[in-house]
């Protein structure tokens, strides 16, 4: 008995001793990802002293993110994580699953189809992070503007039912819905044309390798040990997966997957082999398409198990341990006041639009014309409002200047993203000048997540490349210069920073400029960039591209040192010589302002601004989401379409501010009855909708649950509303009025049902509340 004491108290002490890490993957539990099961199931992670939670995608997921954000420790990715690194993410590929992309295009042989070049202008639907395809549609002459693009559904009965024509697809998986349907299909790989991208790849980011070398080691080791596993025993996990991780796919599909998997595994070296020969090549055909810069640093990316670790991040971390708890108060402090100055009303909105020294405006990208321009565009350009919004692009810009943005907006249109959220600009004034101007953009979208404008902000900035010119050319310059502007210029060498200017007093709210001599770039930053990485890593990376290519600019979370009140800045790092020996100089702008200007934009174009409630913009995209989520889950949701009821007696009787004073309370009482995962938005007038997600399986038990949500919301409304009321003669006085509500309910799954026929049917559902009497509720029949 005591050795079988002690045995279970030693197993006890070992599972306590695990390392808890997690593994995100980029789809639903299936084959393709066997080996990490097989690496759980047999054990493996636990010799290696890790308890790994295997986390499927969701139908909201962005993996890599979630691995970028710290929300998980290593993911499985595809070849775009070279994009990624070569816009400055800190990904690491850790190991190579597949030695060939699963990725093709899928089209029926019914189609008529026969071969690439005849889905030019037919109607595609490729999934995001599908680098391999877009390079292979261009190296065929198929570039952008060749064919349509939709927004991939990720189900195979839209390719049957013709509402698209050709869709990306795993060579491994959508095929076999296909064969066992006895639909014949035509599958182009992206091989056929030479371009043979790795799929599958194992990831984890920089911080992670540098934080736990050993645990990355351990687990990649692990992983690696799992993979060979399961394919030298498929039949086991096949059934490991169907009764441990979901029944998405039936045995015989898993089976399929295993099958076709064969083809894509290395044959002549280990599972988790890469070749650096082989990623340059990937690197350079998608420099050559034009996906990404050819000057790729490759120095990083690939991990080297034999690579002694790096300990120096330890050092640059504990500097900030020292100033974590003080920098608390100070980050609560100042998220306090910026959410409190974002509830204001539509006026002060459109006060502070109209009055901003920055251009506020909206580009519609379709008629590729100007919708709205900001009056401040008179004091930046000298052109009155109407006249801007007559120029055309080619007008607005300089030559030069214009070829950037037809390339952005021919990203924009390819990619569904903005190549980038920045961009330094010339543009011509009406008295004949140019100027320099910063354009900060974010995109505009349907209710489908199309794009369609952008929301941008212009400053002028020609000063401050005046500036940024001059100080390269003299020295003498630079002194005279170094106070007469208002951000914060300061040198550094490898000790750290030995001049500023006076403007780095004012910023960083020291009283001594000796204070900052010796203080590194992450001294005067929080301990973390909003990426996630530690500020001290991610300071020395970005003086070291600067020392190598000349310059970088980047946005930065600073901190001032009287408070430690953090701040958004933008830096400008310039590589120089001095005195015969190789300095930098920072350039910091506080752009605090930029960034309120920037929510106030998205909470006007999103928001009901007396509310504060997501607009019909908003309600569309979250109804959208919701369909998604029910089809992906299986699970019901509910759509509520309620009318406030004796509303039009308040406005009558005591005018619309007490009206607006009702809608309010009603917004509030609507929320607290809801989970947070539903959303309450203000349809117009004294109309509201209430979606609910992720019900039961079962429609009568779903429609159950919604009808409790509905009454406890009709209970809620029912109740008096004591409003504070101004009469004619400047008497205020509480009112108490009552104002119950009509609702109409609609349930929907993963039928084949748009936005507008789920609201129109809550919407005759609540009418025939209020036919039946007022403060009812109706669920609607076909």
């Amino acid at each position: 008995m005591i050795v079988v004491l002690l045995a279970a108290h030693s197993l006890a002490l070992a599972e306590t001793a695990l390392d808890k890490v997690s593994l995100q993957l980029k789809w639903s539990h299936q084959f393709q990802f066997a080996g990490y099961y097989a690496a759980a199931e047999k054990g493996f992670y636990r010799e290696a002293g890790l308890d790994v939670e295997i986390r499927e995608a969701q139908s909201s997921d962005e993996p890599i993110q979630n691995v970028l954000s710290g929300k998980a420790d290593f993911g499985v990715g595809t070849t775009d994580l070279l994009l990624l690194r070569g816009q400055g993410k800190p990904v690491v590929a850790l190991a190579v699953i597949f030695q060939h992309s699963p990725l093709a295009l899928l089209t029926r042989k019914d189609s008529g189809i026969d071969n690439l070049h005849e889905l030019s202008g037919r109607k595609l639907m490729i999934e995001s992070h599908s680098a391999e395809l877009i390079a292979y549609l261009q190296s065929e002459g198929l570039g952008f503007g060749k064919y349509l693009v939709a927004p991939h559904s990720f189900d195979i009965d839209d390719l049957l039912h013709g509402k698209a024509d050709a869709m990306s697809v795993y060579v491994t998986d959508e095929p076999f819905s296909l064969k066992k349907a006895g639909v014949a299909y035509n599958l182009f790989s992206p091989r056929a044309a030479g371009i043979d991208f790795y799929g599958d790849n194992l990831f984890t980011t920089e911080a992670q390798i540098q934080n736990h070398p050993e645990r990355v080691k351990a687990f990649r080791a692990a992983s690696l040990k799992g993979w060979e596993y399961a394919m030298q025993h498929p039949e086991e996990i096949v059934q490991l997966i169907y009764s441990g991780y979901g029944q998405k796919h039936s045995i015989d599909h898993l089976r399929f997957e295993a099958e076709k998997m064969i083809p894509l595994l290395p044959e002549l070296v280990e599972i988790g082999h890469m070749n650096p020969g082989r990623w340059r090549r990937i690197a350079e055909v998608c420099a050559e398409q034009g996906m990404m810069r050819p000057d790729f640093d490759f120095k990083g990316f690939l991990y080297d198990p034999n690579q002694p670790p790096d300990f120096t991040w330890l050092y640059a971390t504990l500097g900030g341990v020292l100033v974590f708890a003080l920098m608390a108060g100070g980050v609560a402090f100042y998220i306090f006041r910026l959410n409190r100055h974002l509830h204001i009303s539509e006026e002060h909105y459109r006060l502070l639009a109209e009055n901003t020294h920055d251009v506020i405006w909206i580009l519609d990208i379709k008629a590729l014309h100007f919708t709205y321009v900001s009056p401040s565009i008179t004091r930046l350009r000298g052109y009155g409002v109407e006249e801007a919004l007559r120029q055309t692009i080619a007008a607005s810009f300089t030559a030069k200047s214009a070829k950037q943005v037809d390339l952005a907006l021919a990203y924009l249109w390819r990619y569904g993203e903005v190549m980038q959220h920045s961009m330094e600009l010339e543009q011509p004034c009406k008295d004949g000048s140019i100027i320099w101007v910063d354009a900060t953009v974010s995109v505009m979208r349907d209710a489908k997540r199309r794009p369609i404008g952008l929301l941008g902000i212009t400053r002028d900035i020609t000063e401050r490349k005046r500036v940024a010119e001059e100080l390269r050319r003299s020295e003498i310059l630079l002194r005279t210069l170094y106070d007469s502007t208002s951000d914060a210029v300061m040198l550094l060498d490898e000790n750290g920073f030995f001049k500023c200017n006076k403007a780095t007093l004012t910023m960083f709210g020291g009283t001594e400029l000796e204070y900052f001599y010796s203080k590194q770039l992450a001294d005067l930053s929080s301990p973390e960039q909003p990426c996630g990485t530690d500020s001290g890593i991610l300071a020395n990376q970005h003086i070291a591209a600067a020392m190598k290519n000349g310059s970088v600019r980047f946005e930065w979370m600073h901190k001032r040192v009287d408070s430690d009140k953090t701040f958004p800045a933008e830096v400008l790092l310039n590589a120089m010589e001095l005195d015969g020996k190789a300095v930098v100089q920072a350039v910091v702008r506080d752009i605090a302002e930029r960034k309120q200007s920037e929510e106030i934009i998205r909470k006007l174009a999103f928001y009901d601004a007396l509310t504060q409630l997501p607009n019909r913009r908003l309600l569309y995209d979250r109804l959208s989401h919701a369909l998604s989520l029910s089809k992906r889950s299986g699970r019901y949701g509910a759509l509520l379409f309620l009318d406030l009821d004796n509303f039009k007696t308040l406005n009558d009787r005591c005018g619309h501010a007490a009206g607006d004073r009702l809608l309010v309370e009603a917004a509030h009482r609507l929320s607290s009855c809801v989970r947070a995962i539903d959303t309450v938005a203000r349809y117009g007038g004294d109309e509201f909708v209430v979606i609910l997600t992720e019900l039961l399986e079962y429609r009568e038990d779903s429609s159950t649950q919604a009808g409790m949500v509905a009454e406890k919301i009709r209970a809620m409304l029912a109740e008096p509303f004591v409003l504070n009321v101004e009469w004619e003669d400047r008497i205020t006085s509480a009112l108490e009025h009552y104002c119950s509500a009509s609702i109409g309910v609609a349930m929907f799954n993963d039928q084949d049902i748009d936005l507008d026929s789920i609201i129109n049917r809550a919407d005759r559902a609540m009418y025939q509340a209020k036919a039946a009497g007022r403060n009812m509720i109706r669920f609607y029949s076909a």
